[in-house]
Protein backbone atom coordinates (compact mmCIF):
# COMPACT_ATOMS: atom_id res chain seq x y z
CA UNK A 1 0.00 0.00 0.00
CA UNK A 2 2.81 2.40 0.88
CA UNK A 3 4.54 1.63 -2.42
CA UNK A 4 1.39 2.54 -4.38
CA UNK A 5 1.05 5.79 -2.42
CA UNK A 6 4.70 6.64 -3.05
CA UNK A 7 4.41 5.90 -6.78
CA UNK A 8 1.27 8.02 -7.10
CA UNK A 9 2.85 10.90 -5.17
CA UNK A 10 6.02 10.72 -7.31
CA UNK A 11 3.99 10.71 -10.53
CA UNK A 12 1.98 13.74 -9.45
CA UNK A 13 5.10 15.57 -8.20
CA UNK A 14 6.73 14.99 -11.59
CA UNK A 15 3.63 16.33 -13.34
CA UNK A 16 3.14 19.48 -11.21
CA UNK A 17 5.88 21.65 -12.80
CA UNK A 18 4.13 21.25 -16.16
CA UNK A 19 0.72 22.07 -14.68
CA UNK A 20 1.61 25.14 -12.62
CA UNK A 21 0.40 28.46 -14.11
CA UNK A 22 1.47 28.97 -17.61
CA UNK A 23 0.63 25.28 -17.71
CA UNK A 24 1.81 23.28 -20.68
CA UNK A 25 0.12 19.97 -19.76
CA UNK A 26 -3.20 19.03 -18.20
CA UNK A 27 -4.47 15.79 -16.66
CA UNK A 28 -7.80 15.85 -18.41
CA UNK A 29 -10.80 13.83 -17.30
CA UNK A 30 -9.15 10.41 -17.37
CA UNK A 31 -6.10 11.58 -15.42
CA UNK A 32 -8.05 13.49 -12.80
CA UNK A 33 -10.49 10.60 -12.33
CA UNK A 34 -7.58 8.22 -11.84
CA UNK A 35 -5.95 10.52 -9.28
CA UNK A 36 -9.24 10.93 -7.41
CA UNK A 37 -9.79 7.18 -7.38
CA UNK A 38 -6.26 6.56 -6.09
CA UNK A 39 -6.70 9.15 -3.34
CA UNK A 40 -9.99 7.60 -2.26
CA UNK A 41 -8.63 4.05 -2.27
CA UNK A 42 -5.45 5.03 -0.44
CA UNK A 43 -7.50 6.85 2.19
CA UNK A 44 -9.93 3.99 2.87
CA UNK A 45 -8.10 0.72 2.22
CA UNK A 46 -5.48 0.74 5.00
CA UNK A 47 -8.16 1.35 7.63
CA UNK A 48 -10.27 -1.60 6.54
CA UNK A 49 -7.33 -4.00 6.65
CA UNK A 50 -6.29 -2.98 10.16
CA UNK A 51 -8.13 -5.17 12.67
CA UNK A 52 -6.06 -3.86 15.59
CA UNK A 53 -6.98 -0.19 15.09
CA UNK A 54 -10.17 0.06 13.02
CA UNK A 55 -11.20 3.58 12.11
CA UNK A 56 -14.95 4.03 12.27
CA UNK A 57 -14.87 7.17 10.15
CA UNK A 58 -12.73 5.67 7.37
CA UNK A 59 -15.39 6.42 4.77
CA UNK A 60 -15.23 10.12 5.62
CA UNK A 61 -11.46 10.36 5.03
CA UNK A 62 -11.71 10.58 1.22
CA UNK A 63 -14.36 13.27 1.61
CA UNK A 64 -11.99 15.30 3.77
CA UNK A 65 -9.02 14.69 1.49
CA UNK A 66 -11.06 15.70 -1.55
CA UNK A 67 -13.11 18.42 0.21
CA UNK A 68 -11.83 21.29 -1.94
CA UNK A 69 -12.40 19.71 -5.37
CA UNK A 70 -15.71 18.16 -4.28
CA UNK A 71 -16.90 21.44 -2.79
CA UNK A 72 -15.89 23.26 -5.96
CA UNK A 73 -17.74 20.70 -8.07
CA UNK A 74 -20.92 20.99 -6.02
CA UNK A 75 -20.76 24.80 -6.04
CA UNK A 76 -20.30 25.01 -9.82
CA UNK A 77 -23.01 22.43 -10.60
CA UNK A 78 -25.53 24.21 -8.36
CA UNK A 79 -24.61 27.59 -9.87
CA UNK A 80 -24.97 26.32 -13.44
CA UNK A 81 -28.26 24.61 -12.60
CA UNK A 82 -29.66 27.79 -11.02
CA UNK A 83 -28.59 29.83 -14.05
CA UNK A 84 -30.20 27.32 -16.42
CA UNK A 85 -26.88 26.40 -18.05
CA UNK A 86 -25.84 22.85 -18.88
CA UNK A 87 -23.69 21.39 -16.09
CA UNK A 88 -21.36 19.72 -18.62
CA UNK A 89 -20.30 22.96 -20.36
CA UNK A 90 -17.20 24.53 -18.82
CA UNK A 91 -17.04 28.06 -17.48
CA UNK A 92 -14.91 30.23 -15.19
CA UNK A 93 -16.89 29.89 -11.96
CA UNK A 94 -14.47 27.50 -10.27
CA UNK A 95 -12.78 28.65 -7.07
CA UNK A 96 -9.43 29.32 -8.73
CA UNK A 97 -11.04 31.55 -11.38
CA UNK A 98 -13.01 33.38 -8.72
CA UNK A 99 -9.83 34.05 -6.72
CA UNK A 100 -8.15 35.48 -9.83
CA UNK A 101 -11.16 37.75 -10.44
CA UNK A 102 -10.79 38.99 -6.84
CA UNK A 103 -7.26 40.18 -7.64
CA UNK A 104 -4.96 37.25 -6.90
CA UNK A 105 -2.41 36.21 -9.49
CA UNK A 106 -2.92 32.80 -11.08
CA UNK A 107 0.05 31.39 -9.19
CA UNK A 108 -1.23 32.74 -5.87
CA UNK A 109 -4.73 31.41 -6.55
CA UNK A 110 -3.31 27.94 -7.20
CA UNK A 111 -1.25 28.10 -4.01
CA UNK A 112 -4.33 29.16 -2.01
CA UNK A 113 -6.31 26.21 -3.41
CA UNK A 114 -3.39 23.87 -2.58
CA UNK A 115 -3.23 25.25 0.96
CA UNK A 116 -6.97 24.76 1.47
CA UNK A 117 -6.74 21.22 0.09
CA UNK A 118 -3.75 20.42 2.31
CA UNK A 119 -5.54 21.75 5.39
CA UNK A 120 -8.69 19.75 4.63
CA UNK A 121 -6.63 16.63 3.86
CA UNK A 122 -4.69 16.98 7.09
CA UNK A 123 -7.95 16.77 9.03
CA UNK A 124 -8.38 13.23 7.71
CA UNK A 125 -5.17 12.15 9.45
CA UNK A 126 -5.81 13.92 12.73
Amino acid sequence: MAALALLAAAAMAGFLPYNFPRASAFLGDAGSHLVGFLLAVLAILPDYYSSEHPVRTAVLNPLLILAVPLGDLVWVVILRWRLGRPVYVGDTNHVSHRLVRRGLSKSTAVLVVWLLAAAAGALAFW
